[in-house]
């Protein structure tokens, strides 16, 4: 399976290796599952890590799309004059997910294995 940040439709979309569609999920929105223009997609053993350029937040979902952490990080990363819109990549590994921001700062997320978010 490959991941796409599909940033224009505020979803993940999903695709088979020879490029066939398998899918989608996420939507619009503020809330667990909802998502804000995401424009980076990395995926760390059974976890899919998703950063938004717009909402600024890191959402970790299950390999299957199920919100399991939503991460925000604090309000003095964001740069001035942004509101917010910055994370634009991810990597991830050890307990913690990266993630650069369009002015080159790196911002860590702790990230915890978890049930579904309601």
């Amino acid at each position: 399976t490959v991941w796409v940040a599909d940033m224009c439709n505020h979803r993940v979309a999903l695709f088979t290796a020879e490029g066939a569609p398998a899918g989608a999920f996420g939507r619009h929105g503020s809330g667990p599952g909802r998502m804000q223009y995401p424009a980076g997609v990395a995926v760390s053993r059974s976890l899919l890590l998703v950063s938004e350029y717009v909402g600024g937040r890191l959402h970790v979902l299950s390999l299957r799309g199920d919100a399991l952490q939503l991460l925000t990080p604090p309000p003095a990363a964001a740069p001035p004059g942004a509101a917010g819109a910055y994370l634009c990549a991810v990597g991830a590994g050890g307990g913690c997910a990266l993630v650069p921001d369009t002015d080159g700062a790196v911002h860590v997320f702790a990230v915890k294995r978890a049930g579904p978010l309601e």
